[in-house]
């Protein structure tokens, strides 16, 4: 009977651990503030838009999985536009959105906090950066506004861990886990909720991210 019951409770646990609760995050898992959602967008199809696939969905233009060399990874399709997309999951007001630096160059990287809407209608917070010009943004109906100084100093580099973050009302931005001493902390009171997210501003390959993380804080 004891035996039984054993082997009841291992084929129970099997059947629990071999479902995925997360078919569109490759290795999210409860963190101890909620979930954290992660895409190293493998699990994509390369060559076609990233929004429709997964959680994933447009906050503006498209942001295309690409492969680069049998690592699938996301750069921007329309030039000189900010191409953004939102990870439609829910998130609590105080969250964060971080990604890899794959390549780096002219086109710009996008982080997007607290994101509502999408194209003319999007709102929401980014820092939005390249080597040597870095800055905190609001966005209304699509159109950025800067919110505090700009960071003419840092340089990039290819593995280079970016992350920002909203706690109330102040915005953070960290490289390598370290919170950037050349973009202080900035404050805006616009938007209180919303969703993470990622983009790139231009079309060229030269500026790839991969391995997203978003989560609560």
């Amino acid at each position: 009977m004891k035996k039984a019951l054993v082997l009841i409770l291992f084929a129970l646990s099997v059947l629990s651990f071999g479902q995925s609760r997360y078919p569109y995050s490759n290795s999210g898992h409860l963190g101890s503030s909620g979930i954290v959602y992660t895409d190293d967008f493998n699990s994509h199809t390369s060559g076609i838009a990233l929004a429709g696939q997964g959680y994933w969905v447009v906050g503006m233009n498209n942001l295309d999985v690409y492969d680069d060399g049998g690592d699938n990874v996301v750069y921007g399709d329309t030039a000189s536009q900010n191409n953004i997309a939102i990870y439609n999951q829910t998130f609590a007001n105080d969250q964060y959105s971080q990604v890899v630096i794959q390549a780096i160059g002219s086109p710009y990287f996008i982080l997007g906090i607290r994101l509502t809407g999408n194209e003319s209608t999007l709102d929401g917070y980014c820092v939005i950066g390249k080597s040597g010009e870095t800055a905190f943004y609001r966005m209304d109906n699509g159109v950025t506004t800067k919110i505090g100084s700009w960071d003419f100093t840092t340089v990039y580099s290819v593995s280079d861990i970016l992350k920002l973050t909203i706690v109330g009302t102040n915005l953070h931005f960290y490289i390598n886990g370290t919170e950037s001493v050349n973009l202080p902390t900035a404050s805006d009171a616009n938007y209180s909720s919303g969703q993470a997210g990622i983009g790139i501003n231009g079309n060229s390959v030269i500026t790839l991210l991969d391995d997203w993380e978003g989560s609560d804080l």
